[in-house]
């Protein structure tokens, strides 16, 4: 993983074996962002996409591996327990061009990741809803 600030926004490079959510919340903690949004595209090696069902109250998950297109990958930065919370979102294609996405539960970088981090101001806390965590807007600062 490298990356650099420019002007306060921050363009990163992930690479092969990189862990999506965690270099994100490493350049956070690094960097001092509590708040802000994240957009990014690339390649992927293992992708775990989530998406939420009501009835069982948790997400039903598709897992993939080998060459992808990370076509799309968009989110944002909060704080959660003390840390940084990583919300994102990917659309990715296979190699067969089949195109599937949802909630990045978990996802490794293929050859490169690009992310564009723009922190905000403040922070946003994270806080228990059910199973799963809604922002916070009352506590926003």
């Amino acid at each position: 993983m490298e990356y650099r600030v420019f002007d306060g926004q921050i363009v990163a490079m992930l690479t092969e074996g990189d862990d999506i959510h965690g270099s994100i919340q490493e350049i956070c903690r690094r960097e001092g962002v509590r708040m802000g949004c994240v957009v990014g595209f690339g390649g992927a090696s293992m992708l775990k996409l989530g998406v939420w069902n009501h009835e069982r109250d948790a997400y039903d998950t598709l897992e993939k591996r080998g060459t992808m297109e990370l076509t799309s990958l968009i989110g944002n930065i909060c704080t959660a327990e003390g840390g940084i919370s990583v919300h994102l979102h990917a659309a990715a294609a296979d190699d067969s061009f089949a195109v599937f996405g949802g909630h990045l539960v978990q996802g490794t970088a293929g050859i490169v990741v690009e992310l564009y981090i723009y922190p905000g101001p403040g922070e946003i806390p994270r806080v228990p809803y059910r199973s799963w965590r809604f922002m916070d807007l009352k506590s926003a600062r």
